[in-house]
């Protein structure tokens, strides 16, 4: 049988998938030590799915930030019937006396090269290897967070990259820096004037930016909305602090 297979790298709506992962992100106390935490995959396929399950660190992060050293996943690999619902469970078994920092990594959510095979109450059948098929496998990253402390506790911070904002057809797009200690997502307000000239604000909707990463934002709001003119960009902290502001 002639195979062809496509590696897709996906980090975002998981809605879209095969395997709806429950829930989306994961936040980890590090200091209560080794708790179990419970995944639930979804195989929303008409076909069965073989899934498998690791940690890895997050791109360009340290060694220091990383937890996925200390990760444990059990089972590493699961069959999954149209469907049927498979629970995971993983733990972080971190060194004791840790910094009070942010630590993370990605659990992945692998499909695994099975369309080969029929998966029939977890054993696995092959089928007839007569015909061709072409198969596109997706992998899937979930962000899980540590922390030793209340994560409450660690500072937050924007900047506006090189203090640039840009505005072309009605979008507004700016690279903004976390160089805070913790991911969030930023407060973003625009401060524009309405076509009768009276000030008005809008707070545009932000994914979170990871802690020490400098991220594109893209405001497409003023598509849909009559103005005079945008006078200013402000990125707020979650307690409506003003942390950077630029002028258009």
């Amino acid at each position: 049988m002639k195979k062809i297979i496509f590696i897709l790298y996906l980090f975002c709506n998981l809605l879209s998938y095969s395997i709806d992962v429950a829930p989306a992100t994961y936040i980890y106390q590090i200091d209560k030590g080794i708790v179990a935490q419970e995944v639930s995959l979804l195989n929303k396929n008409s076909k069965p799915e073989r899934i498998k399950i690791y940690f890895k660190p997050i791109e360009g992060d340290t060694s220091e930030r990383d937890l996925s050293k200390w990760a444990i996943v059990y089972p590493k690999i699961v069959n999954i019937n149209p469907g049927q619902e498979k629970i995971i469970k993983f733990a972080i078994e971190a060194p004791k006396e840790l910094q009070n920092i942010e630590y993370r990594g990605f659990i992945v959510f692998e499909e695994l090269e099975d369309k080969a095979f029929d998966i029939i109450e977890d054993s696995i059948k092959k089928k007839d290897s007569s015909t061709a098929q072409v198969n596109f496998l997706i992998t899937m990253e979930v962000a899980v967070y540590g922390y030793t402390k209340d994560k409450n506790l660690l500072r937050e911070n924007f900047k506006i990259s090189d203090r640039k904002v840009f505005l072309k057809d009605n979008i507004i797009r700016f690279n903004l820096l976390n160089n805070g200690e913790i991911t969030k997502a930023p407060k973003v307000v625009i401060e524009y004037l309405d076509t009768n000239g009276v000030l008005q604000t809008l707070t545009a909707k932000t994914l979170a930016i990871l802690a020490g990463k400098d991220e594109n934002v893209v405001v497409s709001d003023f598509k849909n909305i009559k103005y005079k003119k945008i006078l200013k960009v402000n990125v707020l902290d979650s307690n409506s602090i003003l942390l950077d502001s630029v002028e258009l």
